[in-house]
């Protein structure tokens, strides 16, 4: 595998081949399509850190039947 991909160019309508990033330097490399390394893992430098907001839950979660014992869910 190289690790390259084509891409549309949005100004000039060309196509464009480019390679995907192993590693990520921060917020530099955000939108850029990853690839795994020759141990088939994404880097660690791509996952996000331990305790981050990627890892908990963005809404709350519903539950049926409610505990409050209503019959309605807002």
């Amino acid at each position: 595998m190289s690790g390259t991909f084509l891409d549309v160019n949005t100004t000039t309508g060309s196509i464009e081949r480019k390679t995907a990033i192993s590693t990520s330097v921060g917020a530099a490399d955000g939108g850029k399509i990853p690839r795994t390394g020759t141990d088939g893992k994404l880097d660690a430098s791509l996952m996000p850190a331990a305790g981050a907001a990627l890892l908990r839950p963005s809404r709350q979660v519903k539950t049926w039947p409610p505990e409050t014992g209503s019959t309605s869910i807002t």
